[in-house]
């Protein structure tokens, strides 16, 4: 069974005076209880592509996150994070913590994002 990644739309409907609401989208991605058991680049990039579906919902991308938190249940998989962050986002890669935590309930990565886009303010935005 896998778990829905949590997304959250962040946007108190100020225009900055470009004319621009700034929208802020907040979403979790894992990979949690894959069978059988990929490994750690499968499971990152799971979690990255949960997270990518929902930006889409926003009209986002991957390329629109600027920062991610990252947990990681064995240190040694901090590289394999580098890897998978390098293929599936282009530069400017946004700011990345890395984590190592005890336990994921079942999966060894889950990841925060916070993704940022200015669209123009049309009447049917206000």
């Amino acid at each position: 069974m896998e778990r829905n990644p949590s997304i959250k739309l962040v946007g108190d409907g100020r225009v900055n005076p470009d004319g621009e609401e700034r929208i802020y989208v907040t979403a979790t991605g894992n990979a949690v209880a894959q069978a059988p058991k990929g490994t750690f680049d499968d499971e990152i990039t799971l979690a990255l592509n949960q997270i990518g579906s929902f930006l889409e919902a926003s009209a986002m991308t991957l390329h629109d996150v600027v920062a991610c938190t990252c947990y990681i249940s064995d240190s040694e998989d901090g590289e394999a994070v580098d890897t998978v962050f390098r293929r599936l986002f282009q530069p400017h890669f946004p700011a990345r913590t890395v984590l190592k935590v005890r336990t994921l309930k079942g999966s060894r990565v889950s990841i925060d994002a916070v993704a940022y886009k200015r669209r123009p303010v049309h009447q049917g935005n206000l």
